[in-house]
């Protein structure tokens, strides 16, 4: 009689992976019929956004059940660890400025997705028509320019409550700021400038 396969063993890190993909995936997929259709109906005017990644979920999550998606829940925990993993190889304080749970994991499955674009929550070893998740690799190339954003982003409102005492002056001119980060300015300078532009009194130590 051959011998049974053993149950996997899975360390800490794992386990907290797990469960803070499955706290994610219930905050997203778990709603009332008015809070789903407010959804569809953002989904439909911007599919790439995150409304539009919440319907996929939604529907995921009807057409497998939670038992599956709970139980898919530890391999995108562990894809995500992988993200993490590769990250921070070079850089330990990558993600040190946001919350691991409620920041980290939720921008890591933004990006749970098949090669079509859809989203998933299987590995290529598993058999499913859905399609499997895309590499931890091409993930973290995605995850990486969101947080660099996100790092640049925050120094920008900084800078602008520090020169101009203005820390809307970001959000008031995001397409603006967006332009800066993809050209690569530096923060400082490039709020310097904004203020410049726009007339703005003076009350950093750039005099």
């Amino acid at each position: 009689m051959p011998k049974k396969k053993p149950d996997p063993t899975y360390t800490a890190l794992q386990v907290e992976a797990a469960l803070c993909v499955w706290e994610c995936l219930n905050e997203w997929t778990l709603g009332n019929e008015k809070e789903v259709a407010k959804l569809e109906k953002a989904a439909k005017k911007d599919p790439h956004s995150h409304a539009a990644i919440r319907v996929e979920w939604i529907e995921m999550r009807e057409d497998c059940g939670s038992a599956e998606m709970r139980s898919q829940s530890i391999v995108l925990g562990q894809w995500c660890l992988e993200i993490y993993d590769i990250l921070t190889a070079n850089d330990p304080e990558f993600f040190s400025w946001w919350s691991y749970d409620w920041e980290v994991i939720p921008a890591m499955l933004k990006h749970a997705v098949c090669k079509d674009g859809k989203a998933s929550m299987y590995r290529g070893d598993y058999i499913y028509t859905g399609g499997c998740l895309i590499d931890p690799h091409s993930a973290a190339q995605l995850v990486a320019k969101e947080f660099a954003w996100r790092r640049f982003k925050d120094d920008c409102e900084s800078e602008a409550d520090k020169q101009w005492k203005y820390r809307d002056l970001v959000s008031d001119h995001e397409d603006d700021v967006l332009n800066a980060f993809e050209v690569g300015e530096e923060p400082a300078a490039f709020i310097k400038q904004l203020g410049d532009e726009l007339e703005l009194i003076d009350f950093g130590p750039w005099k």
